[in-house]
Order: structure tokens, then C-alpha cells, then sequence
């Protein structure tokens, strides 16, 4: 006892030693760790400020906007501007030709003032020529006849004027008419040009529930990704919560979280050395309904170590003596003995334990080893019909029956019932992968399905903006309209007129030719009377009757066709005076017009200079917030780099931390063993040591075992009761600690998690981010990036494109182009 007690004093020291090494070491770690963390927090802030930054130069998304809206209006302003020139020009074309009509029919009238001038001079001429030849012709010897032959030549004569008159005015209405129908002609041109009010009001109307049908689906397209994002983030939290129980199950399952030694083992395994099959729980399955039992039908024996022989286990165990790394049971397969091997199964149960185990046909005697002597049994009830004491058996509900007659039960978690919840838990996180798999590809579809709505409503309300921007605006449009319709309504009044005029006189004109006709017939008449008379004077005044009638007809000649050029160039005179309004009238347009283009353009010139300022603006702020990304991917670098240094501390810190709790295990075992002990001592601290050799001690053993002999029937299993107890509670307090550090452990492996979550996302980020610019640059002429719209918190940001061409001298969002 007093060597056992020094013995135990010793490595109790040698613990307290090793305890105060590896606690140092802990403290240090735990510094590194600290200072790591100030400065990982250091640089977090530091990020944080340029996401600040960031974010406050929505500026950018402004002058983008701004310029975008500048854009707009230059282009509407442009068009605007091309239709009034175009206007103005068909105004030009419409003066000139007005100006050149004016110019004929002035040179015609002044054509016709000039004949008839002349006209008259001849009429004049031929009066007094008439006067003379009837001097001359004797006319005055037959005033009446002369008399009435002058009337009846002046009536001829007037027939014949309102006759010439009446057809000259005929002509000038049919040349009217022809004018008014060309400008009707023009006015529907014009009208036609416009495309018309009816198919443009359609036109718009059809776009306008376009875009209010595009605008619905939107809303429900949002609508659905407000669904997904919402149930997004509670699937990642059932994931994470599935994988931190599939985790804990992962370390319970495992037989080395219950026995430190059992990692040595494991890691001589992987090293190479032959022998080792594990422990036997990693050997074994069985069905769901039979795991209870089989785990307290195994107890302690599940964590034995199965190897091919007692050489192999006898290397592993001079391994674990010489790391100190615990103590382990092995099952060496050539050497292990069976016991009650063939007995035969008793009525009422359910057969041996061996038979509902599966394992591989070479561990064959370890796995009989352990359950070969175990009988399945339903309950307790159909134990005590088979009767207790005849063998030992589990039931179903994992209650242990010994040849003793001792019983336990309980609830019980051991490596088999965690092995079938970590099956479960595994097909919990695939099926919550699958689902939050299936989600983002629903909502990547709805994002897809969104931009392509936006880009069709974009295209909608871009046409409409080009269908005002053509017709200069609605307004513009319209009053444009009812312009040409009111001088189309003006020309078709005076085209109306015209021909009532001309279906007037076409009536007159059949009663003037019948005057015309009788006139001339009765005129010919009296003519062929007085033609009669004179040829009986013929032969003395042939001549002057000849030069009577000639001068006669000369006279009614000139007469008729001075009336008739009069008439003509009244006619003229007003279509002038007409034509005159008109010019006039296009001229003032012309002028306000020009007016107005002049003001379009200066206007066009100031948007024009505002949108190179804006311009340069959004250049300035894309500078600075492409040096803020540039600095922010540095500190990203340099926290991932901390993040693996950290990480690395922090596992070493763990280690550490296990094993002083190891050590804090075995002192407090050490500790209790010693107050054991003491106590024990306290009991002979009156005994007399005995100081004598060895032979003579050895003979005193056996006159003191003859001695008990002679005490009779004594409880020879009370010590190994009581140490296997004592073991049992040792293993239990074993694990109550490993859970407690394993539970510190996965504590720590979230806030990992946490930590490189950021730092995978960001690394895959950049990896895709640098795919996407070589594929954009092999597709298009010019650079594409991928920018996070909120850097400081990546997992939930958007996703912008930022894209330059190659003649670009700036840089441009993609929502902000053309089809965007």
C-alpha cells in the first residue's frame, strides 16, 4: 500500500506537471488568439467603413439614372427636332411652289393687262375705221336699217362677250378646281405621313396593356421571390441545425470520443499496421428494431478493439503505454476462447443475440465472443417464464438480465442507436440540400423570368417613347392634325364652291350660246337683206361696203376679246390676291418655325452639355467606388489569410483544451484514488510495517490464505464487483467530460462555420467572378465584371454587371443599357 500510494503520488505530480505545461501553452494560444481577433476585428471595421462607402455612393445609381433620363430626352429632343426641320422644309417646298404659281399668274396678268391694252388700242382703231366705212359705204342713206344692224351687231356682240367671258371663267374654275384638289391631294399626303390619329391611338393603346399586362406578371413575379427569399433563410437554418446533429451524432457514434485510446488505435490503422479491424461497434449492424438490444447486450464489450492476434494487440498496447494515451480491450481473433458454444436455445425466446447481429464472416469468433452467450427475449415477462439465472438475456427494450439475476435498463444512446439516428439526420440534410437546392433553382428561374419581363416592358415603353419622340409628342402630333383637317375642310369648302360656280355657269352657258346663235342668225339675216340692197349698188360702192363689213367684223373682234381678257384678269386678280394671303401666311409659319428650331436646338445644346458633365460625374464616382471594391478584395484577402491562421490556433487551442480536461480526468481519478488510499492508511496507521525479505512474506501470504480458508464462504467477487463499479462510474464521468468537450468543440466548429462560410463564398465568387470576365471577353469586345451591390454582408447582396466596351472610356451597369 505504501509503494502503491508513493507510486500513485508520483504521476499525480507528473500530472499536475504535464497540467501546468500544457495550461501555459493554453494561455499562450489563447493570447495569439486574442491579438488575432483585435486585429481580425480591426480590419472588419476597416471593411465595414467601405461598405459604408459603398453604399453611400448610391450617387452613382442617381447620375446613372440621371443620365439615362438626359439620353432620353436628347433623343426625343432630337426627333422632335428632325420632324420640325422636315416640317419646315416641306413648309419651303409649299412657299416656293406658292411663290412660283404667284410668280405665273402675275406674268399672266400682266400678259393679259398688256393684250388688253392692246386689245383696246385695236378696238379703238377699228371704231373709227367703222366710222369712216360708213361714211363711206353710205350708211347714213339707211339710218334704220344701219340702225338696226347696229343693234343687232351689238347684241351679237354681247353674246359673243358673255360668252368668251363665260367660258374664260369656266377654264379659271376648272384650273382652280385643279388647284384645290391638289391641295387636298397634299393635306391627306401630309395626314397619311402622320400615320393618323385612329391606327396611332390603337398602336399606343395595344403597348399601354402591354406594359400594364408585363407590369402584373412582374408583381407576382416578385411576389414569388419575396415567398423564396423569406423561406430561403429558415431552410439554411433547419440545414445548419441538421448538420450540428448530424455532427454530435457523428461524435457519439464514433467509439474513440468515448476512449481516448481509441484515436491511437484508429491512427495506427491508418499508418499501415496490419492486424487492426477496429472496435467492434464499427464491425456490427443491425435492424432498427433490434439495436436497443443489441447495444446493452454488447455494454462495454462494443468498444473492445478487434485485432488478428495477441502479437498485434501487444504492439498497440506498448504504443499506448509509451504515448500515455489511455487504455483499450482487445479481442485478438487466433487466441480468444468460447464458452458455452452449442447450447441450445430454451422455449420463449426469441434465439441467441449472435443470430441478429450482421458482421463479416472472418471476425466470426470476436462477434460470438461478445454475444454468443446472449439470449433475445421479447420483454422481462417472457425472461422470468424462461427463467432467471438460466442465461443471459436482453429484450427488445434493452433491458439486461445476468446469470447473477442482476437487471438494468434505462434509456440508452449508445454507437448503434446513434448510428441509425445519424442515418436520419443525413437523409434530414439531403433532403433539406435537395429542397433549398430546388429552391434556388425556383428562384433563379423567377429572377431569369423577371428580367425577361422587364427587358419586354422596357422594349414596350421604349417604342412608346419613340412613337412620341417621331410624332413630336402627342400633343404636337394632334395639333398637327387638325391643322391639315381644318385647311383640308378650308380647300374642300372652296372646292365645293368652285364647282357649284361651275355647274353654274356650264347652265348659263347654254343660254348664252342660243343668244349667241339666234343673234347671229339674225343678224346674218338682215346682213343677207341689206346684202341684197347693196349689191344693187354694188357696182358703185363695192369696195366701201367691203371695207364697212370688214371694219365691222375687226371691231366686234377686238371688242369680244377685250371683254373676255378683262374677265380673265379679274379672275387672275383674285386667285393673286389668294395666293398672296397664303405666302403670306406660310412665311409667319416658316418664321415661328424657325423660331422654334432654334429654340429645340439651343435647348438640345444645353441637355446636351448636362449630359457630358453627368457623364464625367459617374466616371469620377465609378473611380471611387471601384478603388473602394479594390480595397475591400485586399482586406477580404488578408481576413481570409487570419481566418486560416486562426483556425489553425484555434484546433490547436481545442487540442490543448482536451487534453488538460484528459488530465483533469485522470487527476481527479488519481486524487481520488490517493484519499482512497489514505484513508485505507489511516485504518494501519498503527500496524507495524513488516521488514522482512520476500520468502518470508510470501510465506506469511499463505498461512494468512490458510487462515481465511478456515473463515468459511466469503464473497470472493466483492472486490471485482466493486472495481468493475467503480469503472462503470469512471467510464460514465468519462463521458460526461468528452461530451462536455466535444459539445465546446462543436460550439467552436459553428463559429468556424460561420467564419469560412464567408470566406468559401467569397473565394467562389472571385473564381466565378474571373471565369466571367474571360467568357465575356471572348463573346463581346470589351470587359465584364461581376460587383456584389453589398459587399459588407456578401451572402445576402445582390448581383450587379459592370461592363465597358472596347471603345468605351468608362464603365456601365448592365441594368442601365439598352435591353437591360
Amino acid at each position: 500500500m505504501d509503494a502503491e500510494y508513493k507510486k500513485l503520488d508520483s504521476y499525480f505530480k507528473e500530472l499536475l506537471a504535464k497540467r501546468k505545461t500544457l495550461s501555459d501553452e493554453l494561455g499562450k494560444l489563447e493570447g495569439e488568439l486574442a491579438a488575432l481577433g483585435a486585429q481580425k476585428d480591426g480590419l472588419e471595421k476597416e471593411r465595414a467603413k467601405l461598405g459604408d462607402r459603398i453604399g453611400k455612393s448610391s450617387e452613382a445609381e442617381k447620375l446613372r439614372a440621371g443620365v439615362q433620363e438626359l439620353k432620353l430626352k436628347m433623343a426625343q429632343l432630337q426627333a422632335r427636332l428632325e420632324e420640325k426641320r422636315s416640317e419646315r422644309t416641306r413648309l419651303g417646298e409649299r412657299v416656293k411652289e406658292i411663290g412660283e404659281s404667284h410668280a405665273r399668274m402675275q406674268t399672266a396678268l400682266t400678259q393679259m393687262q398688256a393684250d388688253a391694252k392692246s386689245l383696246q388700242q385695236t378696238m379703238e382703231t377699228a371704231a373709227k375705221e367703222l366710222e369712216e366705212a360708213k361714211k363711206g359705204a353710205g350708211v347714213q342713206e339707211n339710218e334704220s336699217a344701219a340702225a338696226s344692224l347696229e343693234q343687232m351687231e351689238k347684241a351679237l356682240t354681247e353674246a359673243i362677250s358673255e360668252r368668251s367671258g363665260a367660258e374664260a371663267s369656266l377654264k379659271s374654275l376648272s384650273q382652280m378646281i385643279e388647284s384645290y384638289q391638289s391641295e387636298i391631294s397634299r393635306a391627306d399626303g401630309e395626314l397619311s405621313k402622320l400615320g393618323g390619329e385612329t391606327p396611332q391611338d390603337e398602336r399606343m393603346e395595344r403597348l399601354a396593356e402591354t406594359i400594364k399586362s408585363l407590369t402584373g406578371e412582374l408583381e407576382k413575379l416578385f411576389d414569388s421571390e419575396k415567398k423564396i427569399n423569406k423561406s430561403l433563410p429558415e431552410l439554411d437554418s433547419s440545414l445548419l441545425g441538421a448538420k450540428e446533429r448530424m455532427a454530435t451524432l457523428r461524435g457519439s457514434v464514433s467509439p474513440a470520443a468515448q476512449n481516448p485510446a481509441l484515436l491511437t488505435v484508429q491512427s495506427l490503422k491508418k499508418d499501415g499496421m496490419k492486424g487492426i479491424w477496429g472496435p467492434v461497434s464499427d464491425l456490427i449492424s443491425a435492424e432498427p428494431e433490434y439495436r436497443m438490444a443489441v447495444e446493452a447486450a454488447g455494454g462495454g464489450r462494443l468498444n473492445h478493439i478487434v485485432v488478428d492476434s495477441m502479437d498485434v494487440a501487444e504492439k498497440i498496447i506498448e504504443r499506448l503505454k509509451a504515448t500515455k494515451s489511455g487504455r483499450a480491450t482487445f479481442i485478438p481473433l487466433d487466441s480468444i476462447i468460447l464458452q458455452n458454444r452449442g447450447e441450445s436455445v430454451p422455449q420463449g425466446a426469441l434465439g441467441k443475440m449472435i443470430d441478429f447481429v450482421q458482421y463479416d464472416a472472418r471476425v466470426d469468433n470476436a462477434m460470438r465472443y461478445v454475444f454468443e452467450e446472449t439470449l433475445l427475449v421479447s420483454d422481462v415477462a417472457a425472461a422470468r417464464k424462461i427463467g432467471v439465472g438460466r442465461g443471459r438475456m436482453v429484450s427488445l427494450g434493452g433491458e439486461l438480465l445476468e446469470r447473477s439475476g442482476a437487471i438494468s435498463g434505462g434509456t440508452l444512446r449508445g454507437s448503434l442507436m446513434a448510428r441509425g439516428m445519424l442515418e436520419k439526420a443525413e437523409s434530414e440534410v439531403e433532403r433539406i440540400k435537395s429542397e433549398r437546392d430546388a429552391m434556388y433553382g425556383q428562384l433563379h428561374e423567377v429572377r431569369e423570368e423577371m428580367a425577361k419581363r422587364r427587358r419586354e416592358r422596357a422594349e414596350a415603353e421604349l417604342k412608346v417613347q419613340s412613337i412620341q419622340a417621331e410624332s413630336g409628342g402627342a400633343a404636337g402630333r394632334k395639333a398637327k392634325a387638325e391643322q391639315l383637317r381644318a385647311e383640308k375642310a378650308r380647300w374642300t369648302e372652296q372646292l365645293e364652291n368652285a364647282k357649284k360656280e361651275q355647274a353654274k355657269l356650264t347652265g348659263e352657258m347654254g343660254g348664252l350660246i342660243k343668244r349667241h346663235e339666234e343673234a347671229a342668225g339674225k343678224l346674218s339675216s338682215t346682213k343677207a337683206a341689206m346684202e341684197s340692197e347693196r349689191q344693187k349698188r354694188a357696182k358703185a360702192n363695192s369696195s366701201a361696203q367691203e371695207k364697212f363689213r370688214s371694219s365691222l367684223e375687226r371691231h366686234s373682234a377686238a371688242q369680244n376679246s377685250f371683254h373676255s381678257k378683262e374677265r380673265e384678269a379679274e379672275m387672275l386678280r383674285s386667285q393673286i390676291m389668294e395666293q398672296s394671303s397664303q405666302l403670306s401666311d406660310s412665311k409667319k409659319q416658316d418664321r415661328i418655325m424657325g423660331e422654334n428650331i432654334a429654340g429645340m436646338e439651343k435647348e438640345l445644346a444645353e441637355v446636351g452639355e448636362q449630359h457630358k458633365t453627368m457623364e464625367e460625374q459617374l466616371q469620377a464616382v465609378s473611380a471611387s467606388v471601384k478603388k473602394y471594391y479594390d480595397q475591400m478584395q485586399e482586406l477580404q484577402t488578408k481576413l481570409e489569410a487570419l481566418a486560416k491562421v486562426e483556425g489553425a490556433q484555434r484546433h490547436a487551442a481545442e487540442t490543448a483544451t482536451r487534453q488538460v480536461h484528459d488530465i483533469d480526468v485522470k487527476k481527479a481519478g488519481v486524487e481520488t484514488r490517493l484519499a482512497d488510499i489514505k484513508a485505507e492508511w489511516e485504518k494501519y496507521r498503527e500496524v507495524q510495517l513488516l521488514e522482512v525479505p520476500k520468502e518470508k512474506a510470501e510465506e506469511l501470504v499463505r498461512e494468512s490464505e490458510i487462515k481465511l480458508q478456515t473463515l468459511g464462504n466469503v464473497n470472493q467477487k466483492a472486490p471485482e464487483m466493486y472495481v468493475q463499479k467503480k469503472k462503470e462510474i469512471e467510464d460514465v464521468q468519462g463521458r460526461v467530460s468528452t461530451l462536455e468537450s466535444e459539445r465546446a468543440a462543436v460550439m467552436g466548429l459553428m463559429e468556424e462555420i460561420e467564419t469560412k462560410k464567408r470566406s468559401v463564398f467569397m473565394d467562389a465568387f472571385t473564381r466565378v467572378n474571373s471565369h466571367f470576365k474571360r467568357l465575356f471577353g471572348m463573346i463581346y469586345a470589351g470587359e465584364g465584371t461581376l460587383v456584389l451591390d453589398d459587399p459588407n454582408s456578401p451572402l445576402d447582396s445582390g448581383l450587379s454587371i459592370r461592363v465597358r466596351g472596347m471603345h468605351d472610356k468608362r464603365d456601365k451597369y448592365l441594368e442601365s443599357m439598352s435591353g437591360g
